[in-house]
């Protein structure tokens, strides 16, 4: 009994070390190009859920806060039974355990595992003891992905570990820093002709830039950062509104809407064709089956690339809600808070979500555990700004 509550009075002190492990396991698995379908992906999952478990249960919440995660987690599940996608649902569950961990040392740890992976698997590639995955991109020729699925989530991963390594070290970024990015992604567009991703990899190398010429500027880049940030808080709604609004109205003869969609790859053509065959997702579906046919050709939901789109089909338009929602309000704490760079910073990468379905994985988007920790910080808030009414109502009384 003794070794049982020894163990129980550290758990409880140290239940973060579970999250770690939990978390870090699914970067291990996805940075390595494991999926669902793949056993070893399996395996990690169910050590990791293992470990999400017990950080769960060596957390201490209060009756409101169970009750409301328990909610959303059975929401999710029920998502994930309805429609057989699992991405969704892994990233609620994983944020609902974030809670009193130190986000930023995680994501220290997070790029540490990505930056292994990355190279394990470009090198393993480069050697040819995996695959390097040529694809025929149309009229671009063969492109590569060194190891990872598909060329985009090669450019995907350079863009998320550059903003990491961006954010992480924000202090000391010189000149360096920003042409071996510019580097990189050229580099990897080279190989993969991800001409989105090369011009959203600029755009945050930009952003970056402005972000620390802002800095140089004293009071004033204060105030103008302060007014960027608050025009941004809502953008991941304003992009879903545009997808949508574009992708179900799409008329090819229209000569606008016919350049950005030869702008953005020929997106827009292919998602109105699922507005056409699918029409309006609630509570999301499957449609790994059912393929839309733009031209009378088949095409399967790999091509459905916008995150906003894709998400609306898979996981319906109450999930995307709910995601965008989380957004919003991590993004209006941060700039409450008067932290302008994280808004700044979490809402760039949501406009890469325009061009890639990988904004709502937590695992792939990790600065989705910045948005939980803002998230978690106004309930905390609220809830000591609730107890200090009643202790001054209760003061008030006895007087």
């Amino acid at each position: 009994m003794n070794i049982v509550k020894r163990f129980t009075d550290w758990a409880y002190r140290n239940n973060d070390i579970f999250y770690y492990f939990s978390f870090l396991s699914l970067v291990f698995a996805k940075s390595l190009g494991f999926y669902s379908g793949d056993t070893e992906y399996r395996i990690i999952m169910a050590f990791s859920m293992l470990c999400l478990g017990l950080k769960l249960v060596f957390t201490k919440y209060t009756l409101k806060e169970m009750l409301i995660m328990a909610a959303i987690a059975v929401y999710a599940v029920l998502i994930y039974l309805k429609t057989g996608y699992i991405t969704f649902t892994i990233t609620v569950v994983t944020l609902l355990g974030a809670k009193d961990i130190d986000v930023h040392d995680l994501l220290k740890k997070v790029l540490f595992v990505r930056l292994i992976c990355m190279t394990v698997l470009v090198s393993a590639s480069v050697a040819g003891i995996v695959s390097n995955y040529v694809k025929d991109q149309y009229e671009d020729g063969l492109t590569y992905s060194y190891g990872f699925q598909n060329p985009n989530d090669f450019m995907v991963n350079v863009f998320i570990n550059v903003a990491l390594i961006f954010y992480l070290n924000y202090k000391k970024l010189n000149i360096l820093y920003f042409l071996l990015s510019a580097y990189a992604f050229y580099a990897v567009f080279c190989v993969t002709k991800s001409m989105t991703g090369m011009m959203l990899g600029v755009f945050l190398l930009a952003v970056f830039l402005c972000l620390k010429l802002f800095d140089r500027l004293g009071g004033f880049g204060q105030k103008v950062k302060q007014v960027i940030s608050a025009l941004v808080v809502p953008t991941s709604l304003w992009c879903f509104i545009g997808t949508f609004i574009m992708s179900a109205m799409f008329d090819v003869n229209n000569k606008i809407m016919f350049k950005l969609d030869q702008l953005v790859s020929g997106r827009l053509k292919i998602q109105h064709q699922y507005w056409l065959n699918y029409g309006f997702s609630l509570f999301g579906k499957n449609i790994s089956r059912g393929a839309a046919r733009p031209d009378g050709v088949q095409i399967n939901n790999g091509f459905l690339d916008s995150n906003y789109w894709c998400s609306f089909y898979k996981y319906g338009f109450v999930s995307v809600m709910i995601f965008i929602t989380f957004l919003v309000l991590a993004s209006l704490y941060f700039h409450k808070k008067k932290n302008y760079n994280m808004v700044i910073i979490l809402n760039t990468i949501c406009i890469y979500g325009l061009m890639e379905d990988f904004l709502i994985s937590s695992i792939v988007n990790p600065f989705l555990l910045l948005a939980a920790f803002a998230v978690y910080e106004v309930f905390k808030e609220r809830k000591r700004s609730a107890e200090g009414e009643r202790l001054e109502n209760k003061s008030c009384h006895n007087n």
